[in-house]
């Protein structure tokens, strides 16, 4: 199902009518979509990893121009700890758990992927869904301004710009030192029963 909604948006982008003067896009056409994954073992004080992929379906590059290409701010289920980019300048902002970028993307079907790395907070009870999106402004009418927006979408929803998400998985239990250092007594003392046992049944 999802491949099937995946098709249909790349074929609703193939047919965007650009200008040939400007090489800008219709009013109410939308000519980049953002992807955006996440990955991890989903435990509390455990990292995750967000993959954001940014497609230009237009026939002019966008600029990198005033202001953010993409901001992501993140929950405060999680605390951001780096971000990187394929092309462009991904920043980081730890202290408002913030990640924006900066750049170009070709048109045509140019790419660039974020990837952002968070870690789930530590006390975060099993259960917990968490969700997650960011934006990407975009020039829709290849001026030098980004006056257009979009959130990023999650591949696995069946609508347009939904929310990613992933549900907290209580991690298994420790065992207190306490209990650890008992069971390696008990051990010994069983082994050396045996050796005693062992040693009487010779003489």
């Amino acid at each position: 199902m999802t491949h099937v909604r995946l098709t249909i948006l790349s074929t609703v982008a193939a047919v965007f009518v650009f200008t040939s003067a400007t090489g800008a896009v219709p009013m109410g056409a939308i000519p980049v979509q953002a992807s955006k994954t996440v990955s991890g073992l989903f435990n509390p004080n455990t990292n995750v990893t967000y993959t954001i992929v940014v497609t230009n379906f237009g026939t002019t590059t966008q600029q990198d121009n005033p202001g953010n290409e993409f901001t992501d701010v993140l929950p405060p289920t999680l605390a951001l700890v780096s971000a990187s980019a394929t092309s462009g300048t991904a920043v980081a902002t730890l202290g408002t758990n913030t990640v924006t970028w900066n750049g170009s993307i070709p048109g045509t079907g140019g790419t660039v992927t974020i990837t952002i790395t968070a870690t789930i907070v530590n006390g975060t009870p099993g259960g917990t869904v968490v969700l997650n999106q960011g934006t990407v402004n975009f020039d829709a009418d290849n001026n030098g301004t980004n006056e257009g927006s979009i959130l990023t979408d999650f591949p696995g929803a069946q609508g347009a710009q939904d929310p990613t998400p992933f549900t907290v998985v209580d991690a298994v239990p420790a065992m207190p030192v306490v209990a650890t250092l008992v069971l390696a007594f008990a051990g010994l003392l069983l082994g050396s029963f045996a050796v005693r046992r062992r040693r009487a049944g010779l003489s």
